[in-house]
């Protein structure tokens, strides 16, 4: 009787170790389709900020979805004595994602203010820079997943003395 117990607590112990190599199996080596689905079905957030020689970028924030990807959101913070700007006529800022393999820079969201015969008052005007949804492009696709290392916003403005500058501020994720 106790030889009985035995085979059969042998046949129960390899049954449950073949199913368990099984599952364990499957789950190692994926299917190319499931892991396709698995991976295009998944959302990105990623916030990004960054110092440039006067500016300050906060909150950009991309979201990519298997579909479309989302820009925006971000906030500008100028670093130095607010009377420099006090009297601007115009800024502009323009944010680039390098895509692809040849790593060109596109810009990707843009905006601008001009005032004539005046001032704008850019400590007002600069707590949301806007945003733009667009479907993911081909370049996009390709990417396994967004790559916010290449992503800068370069802000140009006049200041109170009318002298052009240009900042470049390189982004990074929080």
């Amino acid at each position: 009787m106790a030889r009985k117990q035995w085979i059969r607590a042998l046949v129960v112990l390899v049954a449950s170790s073949l199913i368990t190599l099984g599952i364990l199996w499957s789950k190692a080596i994926p299917d190319n389709e499931t892991a396709d689905t698995k991976t295009a079905d998944h959302t990105e957030l990623y916030t990004l900020e960054g110092n440039g020689a006067a500016w300050r970028v906060e909150d950009y924030t991309v979201i990519r979805t298997k579909d479309s990807i989302w820009r925006g959101n971000a906030k500008l913070v100028y670093l130095g004595d607010s009377n420099e700007i006090r009297h601007s006529d115009y800024l502009s800022y323009t944010v680039y994602e390098t895509l692809g393999s040849e790593n060109e820079a596109v810009p990707v969201l843009s905006g601008s203010q001009t005032a004539v015969g005046g001032a704008i008052n850019l400590l007002q005007n600069l707590e949301d820079l806007g945003s733009v949804e667009s479907p993911i492009t081909a370049a996009e696709r390709n990417m396994i997943k967004f790559q916010p290392s290449g992503v800068y916003v370069v802000v140009e403005w006049r200041n109170s003395h009318g002298q052009s500058i240009r900042d470049r501020i390189p982004l990074e994720v929080l």
